[in-house]
C-alpha cells in the first residue's frame, strides 16, 4: 500500500488531547468531496508530510478551482451564449496560437502519464493548471468581447471553439481529480460523464447547441 505520510494540522501534530483532529465528514459535507481530494492531491503530495488548514483549504478552492478553472468554464459557456445563442460555432482560419493551445491538452497527457504511474499528483495536477493558465491568457489576449463590438464573427468563432475545445479537453484529464466536476463540466458541453484519455485528440462538433452554463466551483468565505 502507497500511502501519504503524516498530516500536521496548523503545523502543529494531530491528536486527541489538542482537539485538533480533523473530521473528514465535516470537510466533504462543507466543501465537497471533489474540493477536498484536490486539496490532498495538490497540496500534500504521496509519500511525504503536509499540512492541513481550513484556511489553505479555502485559498485553494476559491483560488484553483473557483477563479481559475471555474471561472473559465462560466465565462466561456456564457459568451457562448451571449455571441452565439448557445451553437458551438466553427474552427476558421486558426493561428499558431490557436493551433498550439488546441495541443496542448493532447500533449499533457502523455507528458502527465509518468508522474500518474509513478503516484506524482501533485506534478500531473501543475501540469494541467498551466493549460488552464493558458486558456485564460487566451481569453485576455484575444478579447472575444472586443472582436464581438467590431464584428469580426469569423475570428470571434474561432476563439471560442478554441476554448470550448481545451475546455473539453481539461475536463478530460481531471477526471480521476475532479470526477464530479468533471462530469458537470462535460454534461455542460452534452458529453456522457466519463470519456476516455483517447478522445484527447478530439473536438466538439460544430453547430451543436449547449445549454446555459451553471457555477461549478462555489467560492467560500471563512467564518469568523
Amino acid at each position: 500500500v502507497y500511502a501519504h505520510g503524516w498530516w500536521t494540522i496548523d503545523g502543529e501534530k494531530m491528536s486527541k488531547s489538542l482537539g485538533n483532529v480533523i473530521d473528514p465528514n465535516y470537510l466533504v459535507d462543507k466543501y465537497g468531496c471533489d474540493q477536498l481530494r484536490y486539496f490532498l492531491l495538490r497540496e500534500i503530495p504521496c509519500g511525504k508530510d503536509g499540512n492541513f488548514s481550513e484556511d489553505l483549504l479555502i485559498k485553494r478552492i476559491n483560488s484553483d478551482l473557483s477563479n481559475d478553472y471555474g471561472n473559465l468554464v462560466q465565462r466561456v459557456l456564457s459568451m457562448l451564449q451571449k455571441y452565439f445563442d448557445g451553437k458551438i460555432p466553427s474552427l476558421k482560419a486558426p493561428d499558431d496560437n490557436d493551433s498550439k493551445l488546441l495541443l496542448l491538452p493532447e500533449l499533457t497527457c502523455k507528458s502527465i502519464k509518468n508522474f500518474m504511474e509513478n503516484l506524482n499528483f501533485n506534478a500531473a495536477l501543475d501540469e494541467i493548471w498551466e493549460i488552464i493558465r493558458c486558456a485564460n491568457s487566451y481569453v485576455d489576449i484575444n478579447e472575444p468581447w472586443a472582436l464581438y463590438k467590431t464584428n469580426n464573427i469569423d475570428r470571434l468563432g474561432t476563439v471560442i471553439f478554441v476554448l470550448l475545445n481545451v475546455i473539453f479537453k481539461i475536463a478530460i484529464l481531471t477526471q480521476p481529480f475532479l470526477p464530479l466536476a468533471s462530469e458537470k463540466i462535460l454534461s455542460l458541453l452534452n458529453k456522457k460523464s466519463l470519456i476516455e484519455f483517447s478522445y484527447i485528440n478530439t473536438n466538439l462538433e460544430s453547430g451543436i447547441t449547449l445549454n446555459k452554463p451553471s457555477a461549478v466551483f462555489p467560492r467560500f468565505i471563512k467564518e469568523d
